[in-house]
């Protein structure tokens, strides 16, 4: 199980795979998200083999508000592409979405991969979005935690290759695997995960941001959440970087905005364990798009344009590499 690696894919300003349920004949893609836990698909999803449970599913996403419900399946899943997937080597929760409002079933996605191990909620009853009632609710560890991810690998995965557009050759490797590829690489740096039932991926403040190249915005600005749910979070399924507002005060009181910064800026994010990034706004893209300011920093899609990450969820990091 040490020498595993699925392919992945990234666009419209997403990173995914494709899914396939035993039993199945066609592949399902879905989006691949460190800040969830949950897999569910979009209605008309071929199940294959997966039967119902008899219990039901609701997750929420940002403020409660929108997300998705539905059922849960059990069955076994294959993930990836020939070439580069791997079979879940015992039946997992899926859910079978039937309602959603958070822009996971459009033309090219049909569906949400969960990857942060915070595990799955089963309901005696059906669901609405933004609310959670019912009898019966029960707790129960995902499948993904056990089989994808070798517990003697310390829960380690790696996401290495991924571009803006598909361009390269994208890949989630776990275990020994991660380490191999990762080892040809440069690492920036490492930072620490806060572990806790529900949130894994979370960082440590303080977080502190400042920028190069930028002629009267040279202070660091230091970020200290309020509580655990303003910490920065780590998040392949935000398509967007999120700043701590305190740096779009910064930005205005010189004077810019995230559409009048030089074009050889580089924002520099410092975290925790001598943890450094450097990201050129040359390579964010549209930087209006793609920078975004709110009371929690995430690091979305775009800091995986530039740099690998591992997570080692057991010893609590979290590595960048520069390639």
């Amino acid at each position: 199980m040490s020498s595993q690696v699925i392919n992945i894919y990234s666009g419209w300003r997403r990173v995914y795979t494709d899914i396939v349920f035993e039993g199945a004949t066609k592949q399902t893609p879905v989006l691949i998200d460190t800040g969830s836990s949950e897999l569910a698909v979009c209605p008309g999803t071929e199940m294959g083999n997966a039967r119902p449970t008899g219990h039901y599913a609701s997750c929420a996403y940002g403020d409660g508000s929108y997300g998705w419900v539905g059922e849960w399946y059990e069955g076994k899943v294959t993930f990836g592409t020939p070439g580069g997937c791997v079979t879940d080597s015992k039946p997992m929760l899926a859910a079978a979405m039937n309602n959603e409002n958070a822009h996971l079933c459009t033309p090219h996605l049909k569906g949400i991969l969960g990857v942060d191990f915070g595990g799955n909620t089963l309901y005696t009853s059906p669901q609405k979005i933004g609310e959670f009632t019912g009898r019966g609710e029960v707790y129960r560890k995902e499948s993904f935690a056990t089989t994808m991810l070798n517990p003697g690998d310390d829960y380690t995965m790696a996401f290495i290759g991924v571009t803006p557009d598909n361009s390269g050759q994208a890949v989630i490797a776990f275990g020994s695997t991660a380490e191999e590829m990762l080892s040809r690489g440069t690492i920036a740096g490492s930072t620490l995960i806060i572990k806790s039932n529900t949130i894994w991926y979370t960082l440590k403040t303080p977080m502190t941001v400042s920028f190069r190249n930028v002629d009267g915005l040279t202070d660091k600005i230091t970020f200290n959440a309020s509580s655990v749910n303003y910490d920065p979070i780590i998040d392949s399924g935000t398509p967007c970087l999120v700043l701590p507002n305190e740096v779009q005060y910064a930005m205005f009181a010189a004077g810019f905005s995230t559409g009048t910064l030089p074009s050889d800026a580089i924002i520099v994010i410092e975290m925790p364990g001598g943890l450094v990034l450097e990201l050129p706004l040359s390579r964010l893209g549209n930087v209006a798009e793609n920078v975004t300011f709110g009371s929690q920093p995430i690091l979305g899609f775009p800091v995986f344009w530039i740099y690998d990450i591992k997570f080692q969820t057991q010893k609590e990091v979290l590595s960048f590499y520069s390639r």
